[in-house]
């Protein structure tokens, strides 16, 4: 099987809800950087289907069922910036 992934660059709302730039069938990672002007830090939260807790991002996105949107324990601040690698509708192949 061949994976085509993507990664969106997303700016946060102050929601706890963040919307891909597509439907996406599969999230591979999500990274969160957090920081100021004189110091920047990446945080890695793990991708779940269910109420997401600290460090958790919800997603139920299945390639039956596409979904854009990503869900965290509690709201963002928003500006913030997230790193997300995702599999697009029509990202999954059969191997040849």
């Amino acid at each position: 099987m061949v994976l085509t992934t993507k990664t969106a660059v997303i700016s946060t709302t102050a929601t706890a809800a963040q919307t891909l730039p597509e439907n996406a069938v599969f999230i591979k990672s999500v990274t969160q950087l957090v920081g100021g002007a004189t110091s920047i830090s990446a945080q890695t939260y793990t991708v779940v289907t269910g109420t997401p807790g600290s460090g958790q991002v919800q997603f139920t996105g299945t390639p039956e069922s596409p979904s854009n949107t990503i869900t965290f324990s509690a709201a963002q601040t928003a500006g913030g910036l997230l790193l997300v690698k995702y599999v697009p509708v029509g990202g999954i192949q059969a191997a040849a």
